[in-house]
């Protein structure tokens, strides 16, 4: 954090959505990295944060007002038309975005990716109204940022089903758990329970330090 706020003129974050602005950061000035072969994400779930509150529809309007409001409205990169409001996709595409402006940075052939994202982002919504609403704003932002040709890659199958349990096993070398497994009352021993099943942390010290 200190090497942070000395390379960037005095500040820790340049951008009010500060996870996805310091992962930038780091990113840029990191010596070397590191592949962690024990990889486990947990959502964050705190009612009060701002990505949390993204699921819900009304409640994610009411906090951008506030956000844009708090932030003098000055949040979104110049010329990147994806609409805050299609959610987290687009809101972390507008922090690298301004990343990159602010910096002079460009970096190339990454917008293939970005569109799986937004189509992956669009096949995620709980319903088929989200689904195709999402859909239909981020094809039309797509297509207004790189032009029809753009959308080859943007594909999304609306695909959940509210008739079947939540998919628990293995897809896509991704091995999917219940969050209550174990009786799992939190975070930490939802991580407990991951714990004892996963390659042991004091044999991957040893692989580091090597």
């Amino acid at each position: 954090m200190d090497e942070i706020r000395d390379s960037f003129g005095g500040v820790y974050f340049g951008h009010p959505i500060v996870d996805y602005d310091n992962i930038c950061r780091t990113v840029l000035l990191a010596k070397g990295l590191l592949h962690f072969e024990r990889p486990m994400s947990v959502f964050g779930a705190c009612k009060a944060s701002n990505t949390f509150g993204m699921r819900d529809e009304k409640v994610g309007a009411e906090r951008l007002r506030t956000f844009k409001a708090e932030m003098d409205g000055v949040i979104e990169a110049r010329d990147f038309p994806f609409p805050l409001e299609l959610g987290i996709t687009a809101q972390i595409a507008h922090v690298i975005e301004s990343f990159k402006q602010q910096q002079g940075i460009e970096i190339n052939a990454w917008e293939d990716n970005f569109v799986r994202a937004c189509a992956n982002f669009c096949e995620a919504q709980p319903n088929q109204e989200l689904f195709t609403e999402k859909k239909n704003g981020y094809a039309e932002a797509i297509r207004e940022w790189r032009g029809e040709a753009a959308l080859k890659a943007f594909k999304p199958v609306y695909k959940t089903r509210q008739d079947l349990p939540p998919y628990i096993g293995v897809n896509d070398k991704k091995l999917s758990f219940d969050m209550s497994i174990g009786n799992a009352q939190s975070a930490a021993e939802f991580y407990a329970v991951l714990d004892a099943m996963m390659f042991p942390i004091a044999l991957l010290e040893g692989r580091l330090a090597a």
